[in-house]
């Protein structure tokens, strides 16, 4: 059977529609971070826990430009933040093991990767090798690498590829196959 291009167009726009939820319910499987807090507690609890299985991912799917572990530096503090600390802090990611502490926004040029809590903006990082993950409205369009959003009742991401390329790092084609991606 031959398909034409309309056909292929139709296809593709299927595709699309199913393969977005499937995908992130694969990066949350494949990813090993399954917690109890889904069947404790309502909708922040897994928005929460959906937000630590992305940032686990963002740093697995992530080219890092040196060997060593990975520290995830979380600034600010919400239910996020908490939950990435307990769920994410000693896991393996790409041949490096991830250490979460909390920093203050100044220290983030010493980790490899930054979570924001809530609404705080973008920090400074110049031209080091940092990941800067947020969840206020926007973080990826005000210069953040990659930044949450919420429609919907769903979480998705946008990446900021002038960001993470200032960075001097690498995003996997997996991550931008799933998230707004932001020339």
């Amino acid at each position: 059977m031959a398909f034409g291009n309309s056909d292929m167009k139709k296809i593709l726009k299927t595709a699309r529609r199913f393969a977005l939820p499937l995908v992130g319910l694969t990066v949350l499987i494949t990813g090993g971070v399954v917690t109890t807090s889904y069947a404790h507690g309502g909708r922040g609890s897994a928005e929460s826990s959906i937000k630590a299985a992305f940032v686990y991912n963002f740093a697995k799917l992530t080219t890092w430009p040196s060997d060593g572990d990975i520290v995830l530096g979380i600034v600010g503090s919400s239910e996020a933040g908490d939950t990435i600390k307990r769920i994410v802090d000693g896991k393996p990611a790409g041949g490096h093991t991830i250490s979460v502490k909390e920093i203050g926004a100044g220290e983030a040029k010493s980790c490899q990767m930054v979570f924001v809590c809530g609404g705080g903006g973008v920090p400074s990082v110049g031209s080091a090798h940092v990941l800067t993950v947020g969840e206020a409205d926007g973080f990826a369009d005000k210069g953040g690498a990659i930044g949450f959003e919420t429609a919907d009742g769903k979480v998705h991401f946008a990446i900021n590829m002038g960001a993470v390329k200032k960075a001097g790092l690498k995003i996997g084609d997996k991550l931008k196959a799933i998230g707004r991606v932001i020339e």
